[in-house]
């Protein structure tokens, strides 16, 4: 390799680096927010968005051609991370975080100030994920919904914090039951009438616990 050859190494070298340390920032928030796209997803779109705009600035390719044929791939990408359970869709704030983590690639790729702009987009963009997200679930429970975790002695219990809630037409989305010897925990995504619903459900004979996570 010349020397001009090991220049360009160390330029793409270094914003592939630095975009992989950006990728990791988004795709974390949905690691611990236990979405189906995370860490490992997010850090290999950036990659590979990366790789397809240096390799078609190298080939001598249109790069707005390239960048079109990236937007085609993340749109299949991020189709495939949205699900519809009964009346909700799910995964559409996944799907969001890689489009825009292939857009930030690109702006790396494209380097100069554009190195500043991913960078910014990226702290927008967890910013968004994390902050938002508790401010929706804090302000706008009965929209975006509550995670509620109650801890019973045994299966009798069950049913009857289940029919707890539906006495006042709370919507259970999403529920997760832990059978041991020592009770029953589960964890319920509620929206609907939901306040003052852990005082009410610790007065049921056989709960032990009822907090918000």
């Amino acid at each position: 390799m010349t020397s001009a050859d090991w220049a360009v190494f160390w330029s793409i070298s270094w914003r592939l680096t630095l975009a992989m340390v950006l990728a990791a920032a988004i795709g974390l928030e949905r690691e611990i927010s236990g979405r189906p796209a995370g860490l490992r997803t997010h850090m290999l779109i950036m990659l590979g968005v990366l790789c397809f705009c240096e390799t078609g600035k190298a080939l001598g390719g249109d790069p707005g051609r390239v960048a079109s044929q990236v937007v085609t791939g993340i749109g299949f990408l991020g189709a495939g991370t949205i699900l519809r359970l009964g009346p909700e869709v799910k995964g559409l704030t996944t799907a969001a975080s890689i489009w825009a983590t292939a857009a930030i690639g690109m702006a790396i790729s494209a380097g100069g100030p554009y190195l500043l702009v991913g960078t910014f987009a990226t702290v927008v963009t967890v910013f968004v994920l994390f902050f938002l997200n508790r401010i929706e679930v804090r302000f706008f429970p009965n929209v975006h919904g509550r995670t509620l975790i109650v801890e019973v002695e045994g299966e009798a219990q069950v049913g009857q914090v289940i029919n707890a809630l539906a006495s006042r037409q709370i919507v259970i989305r999403e529920l997760e039951r832990t059978a041991s010897d020592n009770g029953v925990a589960m964890q319920f995504r509620l929206s609907g009438d939901i306040a003052d619903l852990p005082k009410q459900l610790a007065e049921i004979e056989g709960v032990r616990s009822a907090s918000w996570l």
